[in-house]
């Protein structure tokens, strides 16, 4: 009797063990189940939170818009953008351009920069390089001419 009931001990603790392990294996499986849908929905999440932000920056550059749009329906702002941008002038005024001023300084852009240009882009911005003034260097005076710098630097030794 003693042995029928040690017996039953040992096979209840069994059945419980393989419980145990059964109910660990099943939810082991619901999460690996789980992990796939939940990390597609918190990458929709991130998706969704960037369309918003994108959003309303739309809505805040089509506000810029309209109100850029009304101001072109005023004559007044028409009038003073023609004057600014294109020079004109009214009937009877003269108007009157200063030549030499200087335009802001723009900085070359780097080799790399320049690499990812397409040809045309490439050919503009050596246009605008070359139609940059001339830095003056200020202890050196006025600049000379090509022709006297190039006996100066052929090494032509005359006399004192």
């Amino acid at each position: 009797m003693l042995r029928r009931h040690t017996d039953t001990v040992a096979a209840r603790s069994a059945s419980a063990t393989t419980r145990a392990l059964v109910l660990a294996g099943v939810l082991v499986l619901i999460g690996l189940g789980m992990a796939v849908p939940m990390r597609s929905w918190l990458s929709q999440q991130a998706e969704i939170a960037s369309l918003r932000s994108e959003v309303e920056q739309a809505r805040a550059e089509v506000a810029g818009l309209e109100v850029q749009r009304e101001r072109w329906k005023d004559p007044a702002y028409i009038a003073a953008q023609a004057r600014e941008r294109l020079l004109f002038v009214f009937p009877g005024e003269i108007g009157y351009v200063a030549i030499g001023t200087t335009a802001p300084e723009q900085e070359p852009l780097p080799e790399d920069q320049r690499v990812d240009m397409s040809w045309y882009e490439r050919l503009w911005l050596g246009l605008q390089e070359a139609d940059a003034p001339m830095p003056i260097d200020e202890g050196a005076g006025a600049p000379m001419p090509i022709d006297q710098g190039a006996d100066q630097s052929a090494g032509s030794q005359d006399p004192p």
